[in-house]
């Protein structure tokens, strides 16, 4: 079974679920970005995701990087921000599987 996807225009895509529980007694609209080890953004789809207050919400995520970025086992760092609190947010790496160079 194969671990990524890989689009007619050439771009590798993940699929992630993220998880997160919003503490706080009031619903957020968290914001979600990666960027790659080299520094290449990556393209989210969807790039963010509502969590009511005390709840834990979750969101299947499709990460994209060109074909040329793609290689191989890299890192993603995740970072997700709440849009009207930045001091509400959270970091973690994840593994990108892309084609073998």
């Amino acid at each position: 079974r194969q671990l990524y996807r890989e689009l007619d225009d050439g771009r590798i895509v993940n699929l992630y679920t993220i998880k997160l529980t919003n503490k706080d007694a009031n619903a957020h609209e968290f914001a979600v970005e990666a960027v790659a080890a080299d520094g290449t953004q990556v393209e989210l789809s969807p790039r963010s995701m509502r969590v009511a207050a005390t709840e834990t919400g979750s969101a299947l995520v499709a990460a994209l990087l060109p074909h040329d970025k793609s290689g191989g086992v890299q890192t993603l760092r995740f970072t997700v921000r709440a849009v009207d609190d930045a001091s509400l947010s959270r970091e973690h790496d994840a593994r990108f599987i892309g084609a073998s160079p």
